[in-house]
């Protein structure tokens, strides 16, 4: 999946900062679930397979 490789660009060595990162992802995930009714004018979306992803970045290695 795409959102894996933020994982791989991302690299926290301090406690603090690696704290900090769980936290803003608990609290994104949170904001999601409380506005998942909402009706945001969010253009549409798709799950891009392994083999998009890597056509359209591959000239940003």
């Amino acid at each position: 999946m795409a959102t894996d490789s933020i994982f791989h660009m991302i690299h926290l060595t301090d406690p603090k900062e690696i704290e900090r990162f769980i936290e803003t992802l608990e609290e994104a995930e949170r904001w999601a679930m409380e506005h998942k009714d909402d009706k945001i004018d969010v253009p549409p979306c798709r799950e891009m397979t392994d083999e998009e992803v890597r056509a359209m970045f591959d000239g940003y290695k």
